[in-house]
């Protein structure tokens, strides 16, 4: 994966659990963190999931990178899944719409 903020970096991920339609469980590691992070999802109703993020970070940073790490790494979970939400939500929205013209 690579992100573009605060830095532009690949980070190395690793899928350990997966259940699909349920629960995904990933390692990501960048500059000595490890970032284990468990994705649930959970049906509310037939057009609505709850997704649920645990996310565990093990290891230490080396000051130079002139910023703290863990806030950042969080920061970019956050985006990350606000950003799948708002995509899933449009393909929703468009889909609901195209069998609404087409039943």
């Amino acid at each position: 994966m690579e992100t573009l903020t605060p830095i532009s970096i690949s980070v190395d991920q690793v899928v350990q659990h997966l259940e699909p339609l349920r629960s995904v469980t990933y390692a990501s590691e960048v500059f000595g963190v490890t970032c284990e992070t468990c994705v649930t999802l959970t049906p509310v109703s037939k057009m609505q999931t709850a997704i649920n993020i645990d996310v565990e970070l093990q290891g230490m940073v080396s000051r130079s990178l002139g910023f703290a790490l863990e806030p950042a790494i969080t920061k970019a979970t956050i985006g990350f899944f606000e950003e799948l939400r708002r995509d899933c939500e449009w393909a929703t929205r468009e889909a609901a719409l195209r069998t609404a013209a087409h039943p």
